[in-house]
């Protein structure tokens, strides 16, 4: 999973490379749902890496009735609701620079809005983005607002409402700057 996300880090995934890593992600994805013993810290180092292979996958799959797509829908889709990266408020306080640490929430902060341009009126995956929107980590909001423009192709209205939210609410110099990069 970390190889296929380092490789395709940067560029659009070919369809081979998803082909070939969705089973392994799916198993993955599977083990994550399984009694399995394993320590919190090795627990939620698996999600991140489905998490990451989700959203590095999700620029591909274009097809939403595809099984990929399905895939990094629902894995996205779940880590957007795992509770790291865990909020720090003398930390968070501090978030100056746009930096953050692989965690679930982070990828599907990074991931939903390409869910999004491939599948018109998802109201699922736009209601975590939304969340994603009002997350206490600020790195979190960062990475979802930096792609909110995403939305704008069948969530015109939601867009807007999210941007005027963001405008409204937020008082990180960060993520008001994510805002600015989302609306050029």
């Amino acid at each position: 999973l970390g190889g296929f996300a380092s490789e395709w880090q940067n560029k659009k995934p070919t369809p081979e490379a998803v082909a070939a890593t969705a089973p392994i992600l799916r198993d993955a994805f599977g083990v994550l749902h399984e009694e399995h013993g394993a320590d919190k810290p090795v627990e939620n180092a698996l999600w991140t890496k489905t998490g990451e292979c989700a959203e590095t996958m999700a620029k591909a799959t274009e097809d939403p009735t595809s099984d990929e797509f399905q895939l990094c829908r629902h894995v996205l889709l779940e880590c957007s609701r795992h509770p790291e990266p865990t909020p720090d408020p003398e930390y968070d306080a501090k978030y100056e620079h746009a930096s953050w640490s692989p965690a679930p929430r982070n990828e599907a902060a990074q991931g939903l809005p390409w869910v999004a341009v491939w599948a018109e009126g998802d109201t699922e995956v736009v209601s975590a983005i939304e969340a994603l929107v009002d997350d206490q980590k600020p790195s979190v909001r960062y990475l979802v607002t930096n792609d909110l423009f995403r939305l704008r192709r069948y969530y015109e209205d939601t867009f807007w409402r999210l941007v005027e939210r963001v405008a409204e609410r937020e008082t990180n110099k960060v993520v008001q700057q994510a805002l600015c990069h989302t609306l050029t």
